[in-house]
């Protein structure tokens, strides 16, 4: 429990063999109330590293993409009753301890939806080219231009929701298109 609320950590996976156990051991099981791995299908036995870890695991027979993997969750974690659902990668390329700087935002100020940010003071990203920083950064523009709306990234997957937000009936996760977490175009109008 973290301010009284519960909170669940939920780590998409696929084929993240090495990776997935280390982010599940690495976050702090005294903030969160459970750590749930959602396994997107993975060949390289990542749910066997995580399991090792006493986590949940909810499986998908087959690959159906990472937007999938995260409404699969949110069922899950709205049919539980937490609180506040917290999104980590499962590369392990974000840091847990930064879990509580998401929860504070929405516990203290009543946020519904905070995003993490690679480019805000005292925040480490790994590895990152050059030109993508170039290119989160310019998305991340574009957003605030269009949003009107200060962002500094605007493609972070570290993220943190209140439970609430998914029950509101004008908020629809659950279209098709949504599943792969990219957007279709289509010459069929």
């Amino acid at each position: 429990m973290f301010d009284g609320k519960r909170i669940i950590c939920i780590a998409p996976c696929y084929n993240e063999l090495h990776k997935i156990d280390k982010i599940v051991l690495r976050i702090n099981k005294s903030i969160v109330d459970e750590v749930l791995v959602v396994d997107d299908g993975s060949t390289d036995n990542s749910p066997e590293t995580a399991r090792i870890q006493e986590v949940n695991i909810l499986s998908h027979k087959k690959t159906k993409g990472v937007g999938a993997s995260i409404r699969k969750v949110i069922e899950y974690a709205l049919s539980k009753n937490y609180d506040i659902k917290v999104i980590i990668a499962g590369n392990n390329e974000d840091n847990p301890d930064e879990i509580v700087r998401l929860l504070k935002q929405i516990t203290r100020y009543n946020y519904d939806f905070v995003q993490g940010s690679r480019f805000k003071r005292g925040v480490q990203f790994k590895n990152m080219p050059l030109y993508r920083i170039f290119a989160v950064k310019l998305h991340s523009i574009l957003f605030t231009l269009f949003s009107i709306k200060w962002v500094t990234e605007s493609t972070n997957g570290f993220r943190a929701f209140r439970a609430s937000l998914f029950r509101d009936k004008n908020i629809n996760l659950w279209q098709e298109w949504l599943d792969k977490y990219a957007f279709k175009f289509s010459n069929n109008q």
